[in-house]
């Protein structure tokens, strides 16, 4: 399933409580492309799929959703605060993990 795939590859693997999270690379997939045809590009800026265990989530304040007003700027500001938290941010590629293509206003309803 979806769920063991992640808990094995993203937090499973690369997450140590109390010292590691991991928040790997994936292909941010072009319009009308797909896994099975992955034409895209590695996304190396960004950091929306993170895998950290929930203490340290906790403790480093992540839960507090303060406004953020860029696009993506939560995701950064988790990062940064696991950071402050002596939490590191462990990055790599992961093959299989895809970013499908979508317009920014397609979360605005």
């Amino acid at each position: 399933s979806t769920k063991q795939w992640y808990q094995r590859r993203v937090r499973g693997s690369h997450t140590v409580r109390g010292k590691s999270s991991y928040a790997p690379s994936l292909v941010r997939l072009n319009p009308n492309a797909s896994p099975v045809h992955p034409n895209g590009f590695w996304d190396v800026a960004g950091f929306g799929i993170l895998g950290v265990h929930r203490s340290d989530f906790m403790e480093a304040g992540c839960s507090d959703r303060t406004p953020t007003y860029r696009w993506g700027g939560e995701d950064h500001e988790i990062v940064n605060k696991l950071l402050k938290n002596n939490i590191s941010v462990l990055r790599s590629r992961l093959p299989g993990l895809y970013h499908f293509h979508h317009s920014r206003d397609v979360f605005d309803l």
